[in-house]
């Protein structure tokens, strides 16, 4: 009986995600056939227009962000449509992504182990992670910007990508760990620039996961740091280091045609640091909090009430109940979005 129970939850959160899903990917499809072409996007077509059709692209320190996104748009538009391809046609180059980012995010509910007891541990993760996906299918901004021809589709993705590979090293101080965070990294921060502001809110997470923990466990992990010995720990942050430099000279130097991008890349920082102080940039310190809380617009309500709210609880009972992914991950998003609400 049990393991009928067992077997037929587990087939009720497929088929959750399978009914939704086809859902999800309308409400995108719609979004990015009918809505109005945002300025971002015709700057970003501009230059993926002339990868695409010319083979042209070389890494602009004061222009339009990472190159990620144009070279997997390239990768992805059909071959008919090179001469004549719209940012419709564009936008949808991005459902996969969409599609990855909703199994990375449920892959990150399995791994929150919540529960006790290993049977109900899986199930409650595997819940976890469900529930997570389908809030992200049905989220505004999501539909919004995960249909927009412009990089925040793989930041977002990358983000989580880089914050899980780092949990990951840090839990199992494994070369494979450290490949895959130096990996995310080095994606991250070839999608766009503001990576930094992740950077910053992984450190916030690991800090905060440390503060709230017993200084027993905490002495534990010195130990057992210790215990790496030198040489292994090099070799991790090596390994973290070398994956994350070669996936970031592959992109910024256009697959070794223009290696001066690799510079280009380093140097952008000036640049999107002035701009990030610009009129045209600066919002007030409540600007994305209101944002996720919901505010009305043209008389409709619009933003993540519901997910917002679930949010906030789910950080109280993080942190309750000693959960220690949850909590990382929960202060990691809080950092990211207070960091932004500064700059």
């Amino acid at each position: 009986m049990k393991k009928f129970c067992a077997a037929f939850f587990f087939a009720a959160l497929i088929c959750a995600i399978v009914f939704a899903l086809p859902a999800a990917a309308g409400m995108r499809l719609k979004n990015a056939q009918n809505r109005a072409v945002h300025a971002d996007e015709g700057e970003q077509t501009f230059t993926f227009a002339k990868l695409h059709q010319n083979g042209d692209y070389k890494y602009n320190p004061e222009g339009p962000h990472g190159p990620v996104l144009y070279y997997w748009a390239n990768a992805f538009m059909p071959k008919d449509k090179a001469q004549t391809f719209d940012v419709q046609d564009a936008r949808k180059t991005l459902f996969p992504i969409f599609i990855i980012t909703i199994f990375s995010l449920a892959l990150a509910g399995f791994a929150s182990k919540n529960g006790k007891g290993e049977k109900l541990r899986w199930m409650r993760s595997a819940a976890t992670g469900t529930f997570a996906a389908i809030s992200l299918m049905f989220s505004s901004m999501s539909a919004i910007y995960s249909t927009y021809f412009v990089q925040e589709a793989f930041f977002a993705l990358f983000a989580l990508w880089c914050a899980a590979a780092f949990y990951w090293l840090a839990k199992s101080r494994s070369l494979a760990a450290a490949a895959a965070f130096g990996l995310s990294a080095g994606l991250l921060q070839s999608a766009k620039e503001t990576s930094i502001i992740v950077f910053a809110g992984i450190f916030a997470a690991v800090a905060a996961l440390l503060i709230s923990q017993k200084k027993e466990k905490n002495s534990e992990i010195v130990a057992e740091i210790k215990k790496l010995g030198a040489l292994k720990i090099s070799a991790l942050c090596a390994a973290a280091a070398l994956c994350a430099f070669c996936v970031y000279a592959l992109f910024y130097s256009s697959f070794f045609a223009n290696w001066q991008g690799i510079a280009d890349g380093l140097k952008s920082y000036a640049h999107f640091f002035q701009k990030s102080g610009s009129v045209a940039h600066t919002k007030d310190y409540l600007y994305y909090i209101r944002l996720l809380a919901g505010f009305k617009s043209g008389g409709v309500i619009f933003g993540e009430t519901a997910i917002f709210a679930l949010s906030i609880l789910g950080t109280v009972l993080a942190f309750a109940k000693k959960n220690s992914f949850i909590k990382y991950i929960s202060v990691f998003v809080w950092a990211n979005i207070l960091v932004l609400s500064f700059i």
